[in-house]
């Protein structure tokens, strides 16, 4: 668990679960096919969509006031001044330029956790980190869809090249003649 902060009109810091915060992203790719099979460029990705949930906790029902009063007010404020808020979670190197899109509770009698989930749409990611991510991501599915695998065929590391012979020019015979 890290701390994470929105900023907007105040600042608004909370607990995240950094593995459960989801974004959506879009790829702009371009395939050609080759003779050797195809090949697929990745040229950019834009992150689009951020969903953060969380928990209240030992806060309850009082800090859950708070986040929704929060996000309330982040909405107005967006829509009076167009401004955008600023999500960050330093652990992770993850600052997003965002509009405040939507906050769900789900709230029920037996619910002693109090979860929540802000949703957001991402305008820039000014870090560029989630988009790395993104990328990262999107490789490693190529890469498994593909079957790829180290061996000794493809990663010099894993079978060096044989060392190369001394040779003697003169086949193992001596120079003959004066000096």
């Amino acid at each position: 668990m890290g701390v994470a902060s929105i900023q907007a009109q105040s600042t608004l810091q909370l607990r995240v679960d950094p593995e459960a915060m989801l974004y959506n992203y879009v790829l702009n790719t371009k395939t050609d096919e080759t003779y050797g099979g195809r090949v697929i460029q990745i040229l950019s990705t834009t992150i689009t969509d951020l969903t953060v949930p969380c928990m209240a906790g030992k806060g309850g029902r009082q800090y859950l006031g708070q986040v929704a009063t929060f996000f309330k007010d982040m909405m107005i404020w967006q829509r009076d001044s167009q401004n955008l808020g600023t999500f960050s979670y330093s652990p992770r190197n993850i600052t997003l330029r965002v509009y405040a899109a939507a906050l769900q509770i789900d709230d029920s009698t037996a619910n002693i956790t109090f979860p929540f989930t802000m949703m957001f749409k991402v305008m820039e990611d000014v870090t560029g980190q989630a988009a790395g991510n993104a990328i990262d991501a999107e490789i490693n599915k190529l890469k498994d869809g593909v079957g790829y695998s180290r061996n000794q065929y493809n990663d010099p590391d894993m079978n060096p090249p044989p060392p190369v012979p001394a040779t003697d020019p003169n086949g193992g015979l001596r120079p003959t003649g004066g000096g």
